[in-house]
Parts: structure tokens; C-alpha cells; sequence
């Protein structure tokens, strides 16, 4: 619930004051008519980052921008690089987040429907990604207006676990590659049930001790950290009492200067990685990416269970089995593959070809939906070719029947 203050007036701006009373932040909303002329947006602008710099709160930006901020967001009209590039600047100078539109591209739609263009749009302060990581706006149909209503609200929805991403780093550290190779071992594959779905659940268990490491090491460079800390600030506080200064002009402690040195590059790379710059890049990319509904038969949908159920239907169509096509007497104008090369292309995989495949594909692509990328799976390859092996002599031997195993990789839980 949003508590007024006051409210101020402005050409081309109408600002309103208040309290989030759930969060007690003060909140300072714009609501915008950006003027046509670009010299007049262009003053708006620096207008609204003087009023931003004077004033202490989270800000929302909203309304009709009479502007875009790419190519993209118009068709059917002239793009202006020039006005885009000061609202983007306008954007990056006010550290304002562009909130993703649901339901619809455009917003601005002429009379005869030739132009299209989206003015409208929420523009949030970057520090209210953290209180309220959940919102979302909409726009809604346009019926007889020729701007769609946008709504900006505030999702809770669920959508399950979020799945384990493998990062390269986590390779080098002591104890990972020991993680591994025990939850390898102490896997028991069920003998009745097929290759692939032990493949899948073998990875589900690695993927389960590796999540447990994962959480361990954090709860440990906490605790390093916090002692790095408080180690450097003890030494400091010495050296700045002159009790500690014989000793460092002397040299003569030489493990604690080294951990000075330590403690400090470890604060310096720490502290750089969670800078404001650093978050707010994780932040506006993870808003970006993610999927908040669907249009599913023109119909907006947000609900999880009806989105998983949606993407479960598409790829399941995309996946079933359809009956062999006849393409009837091969004419005699097309070559022919000779006996040789039709027997290589029917003969099992073997385990050099599978070998080839697996090292020829980029070791730092993109982890699949399983979260393990092919760096892993080369660099323990020693415990996981034989259950790769297998699987690939299981997907040859009953390739038809490999739609009711929905391909494991998509059906390795998180």
C-alpha cells in the first residue's frame, strides 16, 4: 500500500510523494507527458536527474515517453537515434531500470493501425529490485484509445527450484573434483530400470552433493572473510596507535605483513565483485530473462502451473513420434549410397566416435537445462564415459521409443 504525501505539479510532469507502508521507503512517483520537441524531452530529462540528485527516496518514472529507446520498439515510422540515445542516458544517469512489458511489443497504435511505437513504459529505482524483486508490469488491451493501459504490479509466483549452474571456477577449488568422484561411486544405478534413466539420475545425485559443497564453501568464505577482515582492521588499529610500528618498520613479523597483503588483494577483488555496478548488472539481467507469463490463445497467462504446463505441451509436440514417410521408387537421377556407406551409417556408435563428439564440442559453451557444461563432463570423463557410452548404445537401440525418455537433459531435475 502506497501512503500520499504530497503531490506537485509540473508542465509535462505531475510528481506524488509518499510511503511504501509494507517496506516504509519514501517513494517519489513521476508521471510523464514527454513534449514532442526534442529540444524540450531533452530538458525534461535533465530536469528530472536535478530534481533526482536534490532529493533523498526510490524514484518511478512513468507514462507517455513520446519516445523509444530502439529501433525495435517502433515499426512503421521513423527512428530517431538522437532522441534515443538521450533517453537511454537519461536512463543510465538516473540509475533507472526499464521493468520488462508483458502482454504486448507495442503500446501506441494510429487509427488506421500502420504505426506502432512503445512511449509507454515503468522506469524503477535500481535499489527497489532488492525490497521488491517480484515486480512486473502488463499492458492491457487497448480498446478505444490509441495507448494501451500498462500496469505495474507485483508477482509472487512460484515456479519451482532454481536449476544448479556449474561455473568454471568451482573446477579448480580443493574438494570439488573429491565431491565428484565419491558421489560417482557411491551412486547404485537400479537394474530395472533402462541406461538412460540411470544416466539421468546419476547426474541428479552428483548434481545434489555438488549443490551441498557448494553451500558449505559459502558458509566458509563468509567465515574467512569476516576473519580477513577483522585481522587487517586489528593491524591497522595498531599501526595507527604506533604500538605495532617498531615491528612493521623493522620487518620483522614477515607472516603478518603477508597477511596484510593477502587480506587486502582478497578485500579489493571481494569488494569489486559486489559492487552496486556489479549487482545491478546481475539484477537488470536477471529481469530481463526472466518469463513472467505467456500469451497463450491471445490470453496473457502468469500462472506457473499453466506456463509449465504450456511449455510441456509445446516440446512435447515438437518431440513425438510420427510414422515413416514413403517416399515411394527411388528415381534413378538420384545418386546412391553404396553398401560400404550404408553399413557405417546403420553400425553402432562406438567409442571413439562418441569420444570425438563429446571433445569437439566447446568446453565454455552455455551449460544446457541439466546445468553441467562439456568442461565437466571432459574433465572427469575417466568416471563418466562408461554411463555416456551406455547411454548412447540405449539411444541407438531404441531411438523410437526415446520420446517417452523426453531426452534426460531436460528431465534432470534442479
Amino acid at each position: 500500500m502506497f501512503k500520499k504525501e504530497s503531490i506537485h505539479c509540473h508542465e509535462n510532469l505531475v510528481i506524488v510523494e509518499g510511503t511504501w507502508i509494507r517496506t516504509n521507503i519514501k517513494c517519489i512517483m513521476f508521471n510523464v507527458y514527454a513534449p514532442q520537441d526534442a529540444r524540450k524531452k531533452r530538458e525534461l530529462w535533465q530536469y528530472l536527474i536535478s530534481y533526482m540528485s536534490k532529493v533523498n527516496g526510490a524514484f518511478i518514472v512513468f507514462g507517455n515517453f513520446n519516445v523509444v529507446r530502439s529501433f525495435n520498439e517502433r515499426c512503421g515510422s521513423l527512428f530517431c537515434a538522437s532522441q534515443a540515445t538521450d533517453f537511454n542516458q537519461f536512463i543510465y544517469e538516473a540509475y533507472l531500470f526499464d521493468i520488462p512489458m508483458e502482454g504486448r511489443k507495442f503500446t501506441r497504435v494510429d487509427k488506421v493501425g500502420a504505426k506502432l511505437s512503445r512511449f509507454d513504459r515503468f522506469l524503477i529505482f535500481e535499489s527497489l529490485l532488492d525490497v521488491i524483486p517480484d515486480i512486473s508490469c502488463i499492458a492491457l488491451d487497448r480498446r478505444w484509445s490509441d495507448h494501451c493501459l500498462v500496469l505495474l504490479k507485483k508477482d509472487q509466483n512460484d515456479y519451482g527450484p532454481i536449476s544448479l549452474k556449474l561455473f568454471n571456477p568451482w573446477l579448480q577449488m580443493d574438494g570439488f573434483s573429491d565431491v565428484v568422484s565419491q558421489a560417482v561411486r557411491d551412486f547404485s544405478p537400479d537394474c530395472n530400470l533402462n541406461k538412460c534413466i540411470n544416466m539421468k539420475n546419476k547426474l541428479n545425485f552428483v548434481k545434489a552433493k555438488i549443490k551441498g559443497w557448494q553451500a558449505d564453501m559459502r558458509k566458509l568464505k563468509g567465515e574467512q572473510r569476516k576473519a580477513c577482515i577483522n585481522r587487517l582492521l586489528n593491524i591497522d588499529n595498531l599501526i595507527d596507535s604506533g604500538v605495532a610500528s617498531d615491528d612493521v618498520s623493522d620487518i620483522d613479523n614477515a607472516d603478518t605483513l603477508d597477511y596484510v597483503q593477502k587480506a587486502k588483494v582478497k578485500w579489493v577483488i571481494e569488494g569489486d565483485e559486489k559492487s552496486n555496478f556489479f549487482h545491478g548488472m546481475l539484477k537488470r539481467k536477471r529481469k530481463q530473462m526472466a518469463i513472467k507469463g505467456i500469451s497463450q490463445d491471445g490470453i496473457w497467462v502468469a500462472n506457473p502451473d499453466s506456463v509449465k504446463e504450456a511449455f510441456l505441451e509445446f516440446y512435447k509436440n515438437k518431440f513425438k513420434h510420427y510414422n515413416m514417410v514413403n517416399l515411394g521408387t527411388p528415381s534413378a537421377r538420384f545418386q546412391k549410397l553404396n553398401e560400404f556407406q550404408v553399413e557405417s551409417l546403420q553400425a553402432y556408435f562406438s567409442d571413439d566416435e562418441i569420444r570425438d563428439a563429446m571433445w569437439s564440442c566447446g568446453s565454455d559453451r552455455a551449460p544446457g537445462p541439466d546445468g553441467f557444461m562439456f568442461r565437466f563432463l571432459k574433465q572427469f570423463c575417466s568416471l563418466l564415459e562408461k554411463y555416456v557410452y551406455d547411454f548412447m548404445r540405449e539411444f541407438f537401440l531404441y531411438w523410437y521409443h526415446f520420446a517417452r525418455v523426453q531426452l534426460f537433459f531436460y528431465h534432470v531435475n534442479p
